[in-house]
């Protein structure tokens, strides 16, 4: 084995000579400089450790991890070995100390295109290499994985003198055939310790903005491009906001990140968002795996499976999916004339209807009595049809429909019914109208606000086509969401699952909850609507609203740019512009819009027009029968008088 790998121990100071005593001492000053706590020492001789050095450096309490090369023939690194030594780092960045002029170059390219294979030149080690000279350095480093977020720090070290000269290096894109760029760090001695420049005060991601002109491309999902617009006016575009409108969105905030990072971006066009199917993964997310694309334009929602493969960026867009359908503005109940009392109060009115009545016969049947004993005679008591029960009811429902008899009465008890029927009718009758005409001004309340209730109405419910619908019923922990789907969604898919357009049209057409993201359903309906129609819009929320974030693959060199840009982007405002800008303005509905609808439509005024012509329709039957009646009668008084004679 060409080397070994010693346990954690605490960091103190090393020193194997004249030039590894230099290293040791730089390497320590450099990982306080970068406030570490851990390093690796990659050591090419076979000095022993001298204690006198070893209490030297005691104070740092800096831990330590090294890797002793030998001279062996066998000098390649296990793979294996290398990525256990930096897990050792526990998920913090951890200091590498390489000094290039080992003993042997079979020893060092081995080590450094093993370090490059396993991807270590990146943000997570703080690379600290020391190298004869600057053109030394470079050659050995060329052909490496260095990328724009290597963090690595080239000492040159200056002949008689314990002095190395900083620089910095990494290169844009190694893919991309970018060279290296360098800049002069400082200078590091034995008296002064690190000397770095103020420049390199600023954090990597701000130091680094220029990424020569790069392309890199970005994949993006477009479901509803219109036909006949070229792709790339249609991303450029701000019409049609309600297609593909997150995709869109967020293809104008990378336009920032352009300016800022000076890149291209190549569109790459794919048919899904991903999902793992077999074991492999499809669409955008299977050309991130594939090294296809370098960012998604498209952002993707939170999964489990995913988060295992993709680096996510912070949240770009805010995805509202919703049921959204036109409430029904009036009441279920069929008799609006019915409505405002209960079954009880109608039967009450109805027993003191009878009960009038009756009162009316006793007191009517006394004050008929009476007349004929004062006057003699039953002239004046009435002509026989007043005495009927007919007459009676009559005379009871004039005084409670507020007519007023015709028929004057002389007992005080008669008149007083009269009055106490009258003044009752002028109550109820006060009641009854304020709460008709105060049910056509004020506003119904919208009684389908939750998933339970749209459950159990009498609306059809469905959902857009579009992928991550099926996905988000299906895994839905929501149980009620589930007997929606199942129950109300599937009974008939060919008229539930509808596109877009068609699914937005049943909603204007009312009697249809629509599964839809709100912000694309509005920029249409706000045409196909009026206002008041819009106003009649009610949402009914499944889940809460998803962020939705940009990715790049696991491991990519841009993903500190990208971050932190998308949070400048939020800081600055510009971000709550752009969801401004793609959002849609809802009308306003004042009380002012709510005052036009006063007038009693046809579906409410039904009901009195049945009870008429169910009333007209009865008086016409009855007509027929007494006619049928009377003309039998006479009949019989005809055949009658002619047998007697």
């Amino acid at each position: 084995m060409a080397f070994r790998i010693a346990a954690f121990f605490l960091f103190h100071s090393i020193f194997f000579g004249a030039y590894f005593c230099i290293q040791v001492k730089s390497f320590g000053d450099f990982l306080e400089y970068n406030h570490l706590k851990q390093g690796i020492i990659i050591m090419c001789n076979d000095d022993s450790l001298q204690m006198e050095e070893l209490k030297a450096i005691s104070k740092k309490s800096l831990w330590l991890s090294y890797i002793r090369v030998g001279q062996t023939t066998d000098t390649n690194m296990n793979n294996a070995d290398f990525k256990d030594l930096f897990r050792q780092g526990g998920g913090r960045k951890v200091g590498v100390s390489f000094d290039i002029e080992c003993q042997s170059a079979t020893v060092t390219v081995p080590i450094l295109e093993s370090v490059s294979a396993n991807n270590f030149f990146n943000s997570s080690q703080a690379w600290f290499i020391l190298a004869k000279s600057f053109g030394m350095g470079l050659q050995a480093l060329e052909k490496l994985e260095i990328n724009i977020d290597a963090d690595i720090t080239l000492g040159i070290k200056i002949q008689k003198e314990d002095i190395l000269r900083l620089y910095d290096l990494y290169k844009v894109c190694h893919q991309c055939g970018t060279s290296f760029e360098s800049l002069e760090k400082g200078s590091w001695s034995d008296s002064g310790g690190m000397q770095v420049l103020p420049y390199f005060w600023q954090t990597t991601v701000q130091r680094r903005r220029n990424f020569s002109d790069i392309t890199l491309n970005g994949g993006v999902v477009i479901n509803a491009a219109p036909k006949g617009i070229p792709l790339s006016v249609y991303i450029e575009s701000y019409k049609y906001k309600h297609l593909d409108t997150m995709q869109r969105k967020t293809y104008h905030l990378l336009k920032i990140m352009k300016e800022i990072y000076n890149f291209r971006i190549k569109i790459v066009i794919s048919d899904l968002w991903g999902v793992r199917q077999n074991g492999n993964w499809t669409g955008i997310i299977g050309k991130i795996l594939n090294g296809e694309v370098a960012i998604t334009l498209s952002p993707l929602r939170f999964t489990q499976q995913r988060v295992l493969v993709v680096r996510y960026l912070p949240e770009v867009h805010v995805e509202i999916a919703r049921f959204l359908f036109r409430h029904p503005r009036r009441s279920p109940i069929r008799n609006k004339f019915l409505e405002p009392f209960t079954p009880v109060v109608w039967y009450t009115v109805f027993a003191i209807t009878i009960a009038g009545v009756f009162l009316m016969a006793i007191t009517m049947h006394h004050e008929f009595e009476n007349y004929e004993s004062v006057n003699g005679s039953s002239a004046g008591a009435g002509n026989g049809a007043e005495n009927k029960l007919d007459f009676f009811t009559l005379i009871i429902l004039e005084a409670i429909f507020l007519q007023g008899p015709s028929q004057m009465f002389q007992f005080v008890s008669t008149r007083t019914l009269i009055i106490s029927i009258c003044i009752f009718a002028v109550m109820l009758n006060q009641f009854y109208s304020a709460f008709i005409v105060g049910s056509l001004l004020a506003d119904v309340p919208r009684t389908i606000v939750s998933m339970p209730a749209l459950f159990n109405s009498s609306l059809d419910v469905g959902m857009e086509n579009i992928a991550y619908n099926y996905e988000l019923f299906i895994n839905t922990s929501n149980q009620m969401a589930k007997d929606i789907y199942v129950h109300r969604i599937m009974r008939n898919p060919q008229t539930n699952i509808l596109p877009l357009q068609k699914g937005l049209e049943r909603i204007a057409r009312g009697g249809y909850a629509f599964h839809v993201t709100l912000v694309r359903a509005y920029h249409i309906l706000k045409d196909k609507l009026t206002e008041q129609e819009f106003c009649d819009l009610q949402e009914v929320a499944m889940e809460q609203p998803f962020p939705t974030c940009a990715a790049v693959p696991q491991g990519s060199p841009y993903k500190d740019h990208f971050a932190s840009s998308i949070l400048q982007l939020r800081e600055t405002g510009l971000m709550a512009y752009h969801d401004k800008l793609w959002a849609v303005d809802k009308p306003q509905c004042s009380a002012e819009m709510m005052e036009k609808d006063t007038k009693v439509d046809m579906e409410h005024f039904v009901p009195a027009l049945g009870l008429l012509s169910v009333a007209m329709l009865t008086s016409w039957m009855i007509l027929i029968v007494e006619n049928l009646v009377h003309r039998q009668k006479k009949i019989k008084i005809s055949f009658s008088f002619k047998q007697r004679q």
